[in-house]
């Protein structure tokens, strides 16, 4: 893991998805509206908003590849990686 002091939420989870352990919370019910966090930062950037955005939709904040709580690989880090680990994720 890229930092293990990063808190687990309750509404945390770890899916495998091309070849790493992501991490994602899921909150609220309705509409799936899925916020990701900008290079360096985690799902604690949306820590705030999180629970009115649960009011009105299923929120899944992630931590992407080598941010937060998931998997820290070797190699570069790319828009393209992120977005097959999120798409991977959203198909489970």
């Amino acid at each position: 893991m890229s930092n293990p002091a990063h808190p687990l939420s309750d509404n945390g989870h770890f899916a495998a998805v091309n070849d790493i352990e992501l991490y994602y919370e899921e909150l609220g019910a309705g509409s799936p509206l899925v916020l990701l966090h900008g290079f360096f930062r985690s799902t604690l950037v949306w820590q705030p908003y999180v629970d009115d955005l649960a009011a009105h939709f299923k929120v899944i904040v992630v931590d992407l590849r080598g941010h937060g709580r998931s998997t820290n690989p070797a190699g570069r880090f790319t828009h393209s990686q992120s977005a097959r680990d999120v798409f991977a994720l959203l198909d489970q």
